[in-house]
């Protein structure tokens, strides 16, 4: 292998997101993604037709950063615009304390995503949700 694909390479591994997670519970869950985007927020997009749901996960290793960004679609075309409960649940890296924030009424952005400050090192993060529509 030449010199400059090994460099190509390496720019491609370093820059990859290596996180590795698994599902250790869903309720009412279609489908789901998490990663860590390059500004290192952890992105989770969920999609629950339903308007209802929870979902917990667990990390192999600590994640770094201190935000997160919780996307909530009903399909792929629908985003949820408020949440009746939003509550985030999550276990630090070191310490595995557990830190919960809990939102009543809650206005998500357009394209049906908030921002949440969180600790360094999550190694576990349970995620609950109820929108305001019920018709």
């Amino acid at each position: 292998m030449n010199k400059q694909m090994v460099v190509i390479l390496m720019l491609i591994i370093s820059c990859a997101s290596s996180l590795s997670w698994e599902i250790t519970s869903a309720d009412r869950v279609d489908s789901m993604s998490v990663f860590q985007n390059e500004d290192g927020i952890l992105e989770v997009y969920i999609e629950c037709g339903m308007g209802i749901g929870s979902i917990s996960l667990d990390f192999e290793e600590p994640v770094k950063g201190d935000s997160i960004r919780i996307t909530l679609m009903y399909d792929s075309l629908h985003s949820y615009s408020f949440c009746e409960s939003l509550i985030l649940e999550f276990t630090g890296g070191r310490d595995m304390d557990l830190w919960i924030i809990d939102h009543s009424m809650i206005d998500l952005r357009e394209d049906g995503s908030v921002s949440l400050p969180v600790e360094e090192g999550i190694m576990m993060l349970r995620i609950g949700w109820i929108d305001f529509y019920r018709g």
